[in-house]
């Protein structure tokens, strides 16, 4: 889903700006989402992923790993191929701003992404 999103929109897109969201989607999310049916994700695995990225001390790209998962999701529901986005639901995960700098995520309850 989300390399036919990409296929769909890189002719709109510079060049630098396709590099950077294939390789964040490939680097972070393709290794523990890409394998999953897309209509299956839900926000703590979308949640999972970014505490991975945080865990690493890289913010600014949870952040757009949060808005690159919420694009293909989105075009998944779009295109029928998902229910809905659970990257903008009451449970997703959302970057806090505050001192900790954490992700946070409240009142979770537990087709293919990559393709």
């Amino acid at each position: 889903m989300a390399r036919e999103r990409y296929a769909k929109h890189k002719p709109n897109w510079a060049a630098s700006r396709a590099d950077k969201i294939i390789l964040r989607l490939e680097k972070d999310v393709f290794p523990w989402l890409g394998s999953k049916p897309i209509a299956e994700i839900t926000a703590l695995d979308v949640l999972t992923c970014l505490r991975r990225i945080e865990g690493r001390g890289a913010l600014d790209t949870a952040h757009r790993v949060h808005q690159n998962c919420g694009q293909v999701l989105r075009y998944a529901v779009a295109t029928g191929r998902a229910m809905r986005d659970p990257s903008l639901s009451r449970e997703a995960p959302r970057l806090c701003r505050g001192p900790s700098r954490s992700l946070t995520c409240t009142g979770v309850r537990p087709r293919n992404f990559q393709s």
